[in-house]
């Protein structure tokens, strides 16, 4: 697994993450995330995978850390 993290504006960053999975390229998410609160995220991107269009996904998540 590869990741990548570039901040956009103060609390926007560009992620992107690649993962070996049914393939043997596996899949890439690009998305953007949102920090509201020094404890929360909003993310959202695209996940494609290498073997046909039923394999992509969109995904919207909030994440929360103590």
């Amino acid at each position: 697994m590869l990741g990548l993290e570039q901040p956009l504006a103060s609390k926007v960053k560009f992620v992107a993450d690649w993962f070996s999975g049914k393939n043997r390229f596996g899949y890439v998410t690009p998305g953007f995330a949102n920090r509201h609160e020094k404890t929360s995220a909003l993310y959202a991107g695209y996940s494609i995978g290498n073997s046909g269009r039923k394999n992509n996904a969109l995904f919207v998540y909030w994440g929360i850390t103590l």
